[in-house]
């Protein structure tokens, strides 16, 4: 982690408003197990023509309804299921919620990008849908620049 922060130049924390100690430390419990695992580079390959063409279903003039069902019929197409045991970033953090029992979405992991988690927030408009809006908690690192005017740092 410390490596990943000092690589970074901005990290922000995020947190699922009904964590409990219990369930963090399941959230634990399945990183440490899949720590050093093999990376899900088939599932990256499956989702990447899905990255790019979902952006027509993204564009902020289509109704909600109407985006959630483009988004969930060009997945169904473009990420086609498979069973694994390897990860990518954003669908080992979802699978670890589901694992803890605190789901962050009702989205297939593998269908869910990186972004996908930042716009879980509360007051942003997800494309994937969150069972509940993420909290912003602060940052881990932040270097101020022209988008980025000032930032607090998380106390965690």
């Amino acid at each position: 982690m410390a490596e990943s922060v000092d690589e970074s130049p901005l990290l922000v924390v995020y947190r699922h408003p009904q964590l409990n100690d219990l369930q963090a430390e399941k959230i634990r419990e399945f990183a440490r197990a899949e720590a050093g695992g093999k990376y899900n580079y088939m599932g990256i390959i499956k989702q990447t023509p899905y990255t790019v063409t979902r952006k027509v279903c993204e564009l902020p003039v289509i109704p909600r309804a109407f985006r959630h069902l483009c988004l969930n019929t060009m997945a169904v197409v473009q990420v086609t299921p498979f069973s694994s045991d390897r990860y990518f970033c954003s669908q080992l953090v979802v699978a670890a919620y589901n694992y803890a029992g605190l789901p962050l979405t009702k989205t297939p992991a593998e269908w869910v990008a990186p972004g996908d988690l930042l716009h879980m927030r509360a007051g942003d408009i997800p494309s994937v849908v969150p069972v509940y809006p993420l909290q912003y908690i602060g940052h881990l690192r932040c270097k101020t620049s022209l988008w980025q005017r000032n930032c607090s740092l998380a106390d965690i």
